[in-house]
């Protein structure tokens, strides 16, 4: 499903069995289609990476770190902001779980509560919170690395065990490709036997080669297809690359190039 969001367009890979068409301009049109194919709830699962790479995979495409605040919003605040429309929708509750990874106490081994040590309870009521609670803590959170998704994954794993089979959206907001795509590929494989859905949100420059070309190390897996779009920081239409056959769907704010 792609989601026109201004900024460009946002496409969900799911694993329920309805068809749904791929295209949407509204909300509203993507909020009907979902109910149809029988999605009353879901839940949003958040991962954000901090790894050090971040300091300067924003400098072509920002002028800055992604996690740097002092001009502003960051990259990430504002794709916190974007994806949280639609969901809170259909999250009924309106809480949601928020980790990170990639920082020096997670590197590529585990993650933690966004808000670790100050808070260990990764859930948040309602999206204000969530962009508030990142805006606090992000200046304060040492970043290392490398860049893994699998961590991230399997805690999506876990909570989709707890919640009695509710649709769940998995959102990985990272800057660029994943440094091992075996334990990368398993999880994502892993992932596609629950009703779990993946978007990875790729911010800054990249570079992204790895994630458009995830599809040839992937097998036996359920989900129906990736897709490549790029986001513009200017809130320009995204240039979209389309490979059949992959199993979640990936968007990267591009900027200008």
């Amino acid at each position: 499903m792609i989601l026109n969001l201004g900024m460009g367009k946002v496409k969900l890979a799911t694993n329920i069995n309805t068809r749904i068409r791929n295209y949407y301009k509204t909300y509203d049109e993507l909020e009907a289609a979902l109910r149809l194919a029988g999605v009353e709830s879901m839940q949003m699962v958040v991962g954000i990476d901090f790894s050090k790479s971040n300091e300067w995979t924003g400098e072509k495409t920002y002028q800055r770190g992604l996690h740097d605040s002092k001009c502003g919003e960051t990259p990430y605040a504002k794709a916190l902001r974007i994806m949280s429309t639609i969901v809170s929708r259909f999250d009924d509750d309106d809480i949601y779980p928020v980790y990170r990874f990639g920082c020096i106490n997670t590197k590529n081994k585990s993650v933690l509560p966004l808000m670790y040590p100050e808070q260990d309870d990764p859930h948040f009521q309602g999206f204000d919170a969530v962009k508030k609670a990142y805006e606090y803590i992000a200046p304060q959170i040492e970043m290392s690395g490398p860049t893994t998704f699998a961590p991230m994954i399997r805690q999506a794993i876990e909570i989709s065990k707890e919640s009695d089979n509710q649709y769940m959206i998995l959102v990985l907001l990272t800057d660029g490709d994943v440094s091992n795509l075996v334990e990368d590929t398993k999880a994502l494989r892993d992932a596609s036997n629950y009703p779990l859905s993946i978007v990875t949100v790729g911010l800054g420059d990249g570079p992204f080669k790895k994630m458009r070309t995830f599809d040839d190390h992937v097998r036996g897996r359920k989900f129906d297809k990736l897709s490549v779009c790029r986001f513009h920081k200017d809130g320009g239409e995204g240039e979209e690359m389309r490979k059949p056959g992959f199993n979640a769907r990936h968007c990267h704010d591009a900027g200008n190039s």
